[in-house]
């Protein structure tokens, strides 16, 4: 979501980073489907990011967890954690 340039305020609850379904929903079904459909993966990106948009930051999350532990929590987040 956030790699497509989607806001943390759209998706989440006021001053925080609790997602909100209700308030996300419009977003994912009117938005997403475009946004994927439009994205360049190579290039300079044009628009400005905040520190949370980078895949260094996601790396720097996901770097203390292991797989089995992730699979024992959920299959479908292993399945994904894999491609990470």
């Amino acid at each position: 979501m956030y790699l497509m340039g989607i806001s943390r305020e759209e998706i989440c609850e006021p001053n925080s980073n609790l997602f909100f379904w209700k308030k996300a929903k419009p977003v994912f079904v009117n938005r997403v489907p475009k946004l994927m459909a439009d994205y360049k993966y190579r290039g300079a990106k044009a628009d400005s990011f905040r520190s949370f948009n980078t895949l260094n930051y996601i790396d720097t999350i996901i770097s203390g967890l292991v797989l089995e532990e992730v699979e024992t929590h959920h299959a479908g987040f292993g399945r994904l954690f894999k491609w990470l």
